[in-house]
């Protein structure tokens, strides 16, 4: 079974608040920050153009086709790997 898998590209500031957000104990580390755990959402407009969303702020965002298709994998001891899906499109946010 493949899952449905593109790469997500955003600005450097955008990516580093994702990255937070979708790590482990982000909610505990944003508490003791005293912030809130940055939220996200993807809202598709047609199959290429899309709509990311960080925390109320709206960025234009586009999907284009890679090259070539790059498979993807899972790994639950770093040591046995196991084909999860294909890569073929990257969706890009644009920060004007």
């Amino acid at each position: 079974m493949n899952e449905a898998q593109f790469i997500l590209r955003l600005p450097p500031k955008l990516a580093e608040k994702l990255q937070f957000a979708v790590g482990s104990k982000a909610k505990e580390k944003a508490a003791n920050r005293g912030e809130s755990v940055p939220s996200f959402s993807i809202k598709w407009l047609s199959e290429r153009e899309a709509v990311f969303a960080s925390d109320g702020v709206e960025y234009p965002a586009t999907l284009v086709d890679l090259p070539s298709i790059c498979e993807t994998q899972k790994t639950a001891d770093k040591k046995t790997f196991f084909k999860s899906g294909d890569v073929h499109q990257v969706c890009g946010a644009h920060c004007y």
